[in-house]
């Protein structure tokens, strides 16, 4: 079943009432009520109580379908009715104010979206501003830390190198201990070598 069929089966369907297609602009709705309500004006049809029902009729129509919110809500009412199934298969439709995720034409049926083009262009530009700001807070807590860990490591070999020139100044540094161990050891070898020359050469008595 069409969506064109599934309406006109109703016989209050409005846009059946105003002899229009269910992807009628909002000119040709204003048109054929201007059409028709000329024809059915009760002071064209005195005596005749089919024209003024036809009337009722016809100004109840474009109540609804001559505004926008109330056009969507109907609309919707009545796909409801004849697909009840597009109302359990979108899961969207909590986000729309007629339940769907569709916005504009939908075979011949107007959807009205919850949030329009600029609230939504609003909502991107505002996501995007509180992502970029959050993105340097992030950047700078890290650049942070890292100044922070160089900052600590210099500081460490500053006081390296304080230790370092304090024991240079006392002799007492492992280099400096080192050599002159090294040094003694050497002077050592030397006398004991001395030693044993002198008692290869004194006289034998």
């Amino acid at each position: 079943m069409t969506l064109n069929h599934a309406y006109s089966s109703n016989a209050d369907n409005h846009y059946k009432v105003l002899e229009l297609p269910q992807n009628a602009t909002k000119g040709e709705i204003k048109n054929a009520f201007v059409k028709l309500s000329k024809k059915y004006h009760p002071d064209s049809n005195q005596g005749s109580r089919s024209g003024g029902d036809e009337f009722i009729k016809v100004c109840a129509a474009y109540e609804i379908l001559g505004n926008k919110k109330k056009r969507a809500k109907y609309d919707l009412e009545q796909l409801k009715i004849t697909h009840p199934h597009l109302d359990k298969d979108d899961p969207m439709r909590k986000y729309y104010a007629d339940g769907t995720i569709y916005s504009g034409e939908w075979n011949g049926h107007t959807m009205e979206r919850r949030f329009s083009n600029a609230q939504i262009a609003i909502g991107l530009i505002v996501f995007s501003f509180v992502a970029g700001f959050i993105q340097v807070k992030v950047v700078r807590f890290f650049d942070r830390r890292r100044e922070k860990r160089a900052e600590a490591m210099h500081q460490d070999a500053l006081r390296h190198l304080e230790r370092e020139r304090e024991l240079l100044e006392k002799g007492e540094h492992p280099t400096q201990l080192e050599v002159a161990k090294r040094q003694r050891s050497k002077r050592r070898q030397a006398e004991t070598s001395d030693d044993e020359l002198i008692q290869d050469v004194a006289p034998v008595s």
